[in-house]
């Protein structure tokens, strides 16, 4: 199976092995996602609360990440310079 369209390089397909271990990373994933979302559902015993808890534990992190990193020590715009 090739995969074509404009702004694609020529030539790759699911073969090739960079392809292929994005493609497994992601089933892999995704799986991962749900086993955890599947656990805490069974724990909780009740759907929204548990897709609130697979929500924030997926998430936050990230959020967290980039909120440290956006929110330094910057203070130029308060010295009157």
């Amino acid at each position: 199976m090739r995969i074509r369209g404009p702004g694609l390089p020529s030539g790759l397909s699911l073969g090739h092995g960079e392809v292929l271990r994005a493609a497994a990373g992601s089933v892999l994933y995704l799986a991962l996602i749900a086993l955890l979302g599947l656990g805490v559902a069974a724990t909780v015993r009740d759907a929204a609360v548990a897709m609130g808890i697979v929500h924030c534990c997926t998430f936050s992190p990230s959020s967290l990440t980039w909120w440290v990193m956006h929110t330094g020590t910057d203070t130029s715009s308060r010295s009157g310079r």
